[in-house]
């Protein structure tokens, strides 16, 4: 497969997307600008498609990079509608690349939407992380951002970036892994969890209830803590002051039990899918089977909640401050940027999903030659050439 690459579509926690069309071929060969942006064309016009490609710093020192642990873990999960389709990886001595399935916009784009069609969107959501947990993996970053339609729409939504997924339990005994403190907080502050903002490990209850704050912000319009700057022990003190049944007054009253239902769930609790299907579904009886979002639906949509004062004001203890215990230090090969990139970081060997190495090169093509591009990304005459590395 060789790629040139189109234009940049966005940046977040876990990297780079770009747009780009693609040659499929066994291998995988990228040439990209130092903008990040990029109208794709192939020397090849057969089998020519659109990927997204992201790119992502790492370092010699990174034993698990992240990107190809995303790639693993998507390999993992490939079947669901929900899941993007993974194409190639590939690692130089200052970046890593991975090529995925381009999609089209994600949730935060949307329009108020009707109520027929957030019930169908959380439907298929919550069949998703099942399936997730299912394969004993629990994603740790569920948010309105991370929930993307397809490019050509079909009514189906998917789930992207698995960078910070992580095993629940033993793939091979069912074992839950114990709760445990980590040294930092694991995804988003405004829909993680409140056990994650005080450095819990994650569980699915944890995924359940990211789900929820996701839900809860389409049906309102918003969530009381999202408008605020607010440091991380502000953002939890909102959060414990807002129940579900209080967020969700003025709606049907499933949205909001959903939440407190999430919070009830013990650390090693099996989430009750079906049956949280089956009550949102009860909402709106004419949801058809699989359910569908309809772009043409445009009855009566949802209006933005009007709080009253309908939090509980309570003292909580402050969550502790987040080390980023996964940053690797060490040389960086005098890499000398042209614009600025997270340090690397490495994936604990705890979280893997298997041999990553051997799965990605059995699984995916590989991108096995330096990106080409028409500005450098690195100052050269401060460092070393670019070059692709063997893993």
């Amino acid at each position: 497969m060789k790629l040139f690459l189109d234009n940049f579509i966005a940046e977040g926690g876990q990297g780079a997307h770009h747009r780009a069309t693609a040659l499929v071929r066994q291998r995988l060969r990228l040439t990209i600008d130092a903008a990040r942006v990029y109208r794709a064309h192939t020397t090849d016009s057969t089998h020519s498609r659109v990927v997204a490609v992201k790119k992502l710093h790492t370092t010699k020192h990174v034993r698990n990079p992240v990107l190809r642990h995303e790639a693993c873990v998507m390999i993992v999960l490939q079947g669901h509608p929900a899941i993007p389709e993974v194409y190639a990886w590939g690692r130089s001595q200052y970046f890593e690349y991975l090529a995925l399935e381009e999609l089209g916009q994600d949730l935060t784009t949307l329009s108020p939407l009707t109520l027929h069609n957030l019930v169908v969107l959380t439907c298929q959501l919550l069949d998703a992380v099942q399936f997730i947990h299912a394969h004993h993996i629990v994603h740790c970053d569920i948010k309105p951002s991370n929930v993307l339609f397809q490019r050509h729409p079909s009514g189906v939504v998917k789930l992207i970036d698995f960078g910070m997924a992580k095993l629940y339990r033993d793939p091979t005994t069912l074992q839950h892994r114990p709760q445990t403190s980590l040294r930092w907080m694991h995804g988003t502050k405004g829909f993680a969890s409140i056990n994650v903002h005080y450095h819990i490990r994650p569980s699915r209850r944890d995924d359940i209830e990211s789900l929820s704050y996701t839900v809860l912000s389409l049906l309102c319009g918003g969530l009381p803590w999202l408008d605020h700057d607010a440091e991380n022990a502000d953002v939890v003190r909102l959060k414990v002051m807002w129940s579900g049944a209080a967020l969700g007054y003025g709606y049907p009253p499933v949205f909001g039990e959903f939440l407190d239902y999430a919070r009830s769930l013990r650390f090693d609790q099996e989430p009750a899918y079906k049956e949280w299907r089956k009550r949102f579904k009860a909402v709106m009886s004419e949801i058809t089977e699989p359910p569908r979002f309809s772009v043409s639906d445009t009855r009566n949509r949802l209006r933005p909640a009007t709080w009253a004062s309908l939090a509980h004001h309570t003292h909580i203890p402050t969550p502790p401050s987040s080390i980023a215990e996964d940053a690797v230090g060490g040389s960086n090969d005098m890499f000398s940027p042209t614009s600025p990139w997270y340090g690397p970081v490495n994936i604990p060997d705890e979280d893997l999903v298997g041999d990553e190495k051997r799965l990605v090169s059995t699984s995916l093509g590989h991108i096995d030659e330096v990106p080409g591009m028409k500005r450098a990304c690195i100052y050269v005459f401060l460092g070393k050439d670019e070059r692709m590395v063997a893993e």
